[in-house]
């Protein structure tokens, strides 16, 4: 087995990848040679990011993460996202968006959006035309359909919010829509903002104004 470090050239990019964010300073190359089943040798290669982040200031091998399943946030330079890359970040990682509200029995864990917030980097915030955040209204449309693993999968369809629903029954597709809704509403709490869904299939279309016409809990 053979490695080779590739150092990077600042300014450096952000990257995340199960569940951890950093600066990726360079890349740890890993060769290694095996044997396939016809006797032949095969060259594998492995690239493992090497990061920096407060704990490691000196920079660290990600060992359990390969290059190309980490997702490129943004440059030290300009260290904010978009509303529809923190949805794609939500959606490569669901475990990160499944949370529970503070005063509930537990606490809070939105995973990204706080590791994100405490190494600067900000989630950018539709503005109007002068310049200024004003109220704004989100249509999510939904699509819902029958699964193998459940009668009812419900998803956004590439909206800036990442809605993934498994329901055994209508009622409780309801009550996750509402959840989760509400969850978004919470952690961004200090925009003004309304989230409103659509759905073409006429069926949904009681259970879609019901969930509309839900207040939103506050927390």
């Amino acid at each position: 087995m053979e490695t080779q470090i590739l150092n990077l050239k600042e300014p450096y990019e952000y990257i995340c990848c199960n569940g951890r964010v950093a600066l990726h300073i360079a890349t740890l190359i890993v060769y290694e040679a095996k044997v396939n089943e016809d006797g032949e040798y095969e060259l594998e290669t492995h690239s493992h990011p090497v990061v920096r982040n407060f704990s490691t200031p000196s920079g660290t091998v990600w060992n359990k993460a390969e290059l190309r399943d980490c997702d490129i946030l943004c440059r030290e330079d300009n260290p904010q996202i978009s509303l529809r890359k923190f949805r794609q970040i939500l959606s490569r990682y669901p475990e990160s968006y499944e949370n529970v509200y503070e005063g509930k029995g537990e606490s809070i864990n939105p995973v990204w959006k706080k590791d994100l917030e405490d190494i600067g980097i900000k989630i950018a915030w539709p503005v109007g035309e002068d310049g200024q955040e004003h109220f704004k209204e989100f249509k999510v449309r939904l699509e819902v359909k029958p699964d193998k693993h459940c009668p009812y999968l419900c998803t956004d369809r590439w909206t800036e919010f990442f809605f993934y629903i498994e329901a055994d029954d209508l009622d409780e597709l309801k009550a996750q829509l509402i959840h989760k809704r509400d969850w978004y509403y919470y952690v961004f709490k200090e925009h003004d903002f309304a989230i409103r869904f659509t759905c073409d299939d006429k069926r949904y279309e009681s259970l879609i104004k019901e969930v509309n016409d839900t207040k939103a809990e506050k927390y």
